[in-house]
């Protein structure tokens, strides 16, 4: 049973990490149809940039969740402003290779200013660093109520954002067919330009969250993003919370094969799931939405 316990709980809190990468992904590419590979190593940069605010500086926690987060849309900006919209022929391969290109120059930049050091900060205050549960036999760090909590605000906003307001209307429409949507009327480079900055924001302002949780160096974003991405082509890129049920499936399936088999084949069992998935029901485990 306190294997089980644990097994459920470390899945739960990865498959909310997983899943909040894979939106920045959906958020991208919904608008765009671009999978920007470079939002691993906006976690990564929000992540070191808010220790060093935090750390280095001494500036408060919320300083530092700010500056992450303004980080993160800067990049998001700079890369739809002054990379993707020079190109004529929007290829989505084109683009995402570019995206690729810009994650390794992220990554360089990283490694110049931060080096290859380990870089993590004390969990944030209003819970305990420890939470036991079940008679004390299950451990859980506090910090995963943080994120946890974070995971449940950003998808109850994208929910609302997306099925009540006139701009997920708009962002439905573009998804759907961004030609049709701009004749009439639908501005939709305003709307690509922002799922840039949200979606890089987003993932940046993650880094600083989970960062009392792990440890980051200058690569530490890669494998993230991709287990996002994996998240979100699991649950399905057309599926507005197809990332957490894609995400939450990762977190506990990684748990159950580190816990039960060997923590060596964790990240094998995620990719595996993939390939399966993508082989039984290629749009996503959840059924595919265009337009809701």
């Amino acid at each position: 049973m306190q294997l089980f316990l644990s097994v459920v709980t470390s899945g739960l809190v990865n498959g909310l990490i997983y899943a909040l990468v894979g939106l920045a992904f959906v958020l991208i590419f919904r608008v765009d149809g671009v999978i920007n590979l470079a939002l691993g190593e906006c976690v990564m940069l929000g992540a070191l940039f808010g220790y060093s605010l935090v750390s280095d500086f001494g500036l408060p926690l919320v300083v530092g969740a700010a500056g992450a987060l303004a980080l993160g849309g800067g990049i998001g900006a700079t890369t739809e402003l002054a990379v993707l919209r020079t190109l004529g022929n929007r290829d989505p391969l084109r683009m995402m290779i570019l995206t690729f290109g810009i994650a390794l120059v992220l990554q360089n930049v990283a490694r110049r200013i931060w080096s290859t050091d380990l870089y993590s900060i004390g969990g944030f205050p209003g819970v305990p660093a420890v939470i036991r549960i079940i008679y004390d036999r299950t451990v859980v760090q506090g910090q995963a109520v943080w994120v946890a909590a974070f995971a449940a605000f950003v998808f109850g906003i994208w929910a609302v954002v997306l099925r009540i307001t006139s701009m997920g209307r708009e962002l439905r429409a573009v998804s759907d067919d961004r030609e049709m949507a701009e004749a009439v009327g639908v501005p939709s480079r305003r709307l690509v330009l922002g799922a840039y900055v949200v979606g890089c924001g987003l993932a940046a302002l993650l880094g600083f969250f989970v960062l009392p949780l792990i440890f980051f160096t200058y690569a530490g974003g890669t494998l993230l993003g991709l287990k996002g991405l994996v998240a979100a082509l699991v649950g399905g890129l057309y599926r507005p919370l197809g990332p957490l049920a894609g995400g939450l499936l990762l977190g506990i399936g990684e748990a159950a094969t580190a816990g039960y088999y060997s923590a060596d084949w964790k990240d094998v069992s995620v990719f595996a799931v993939l390939i399966t998935v993508l082989l039984v029901r290629p749009n996503g485990i959840l059924p595919e939405v265009r337009s809701t």
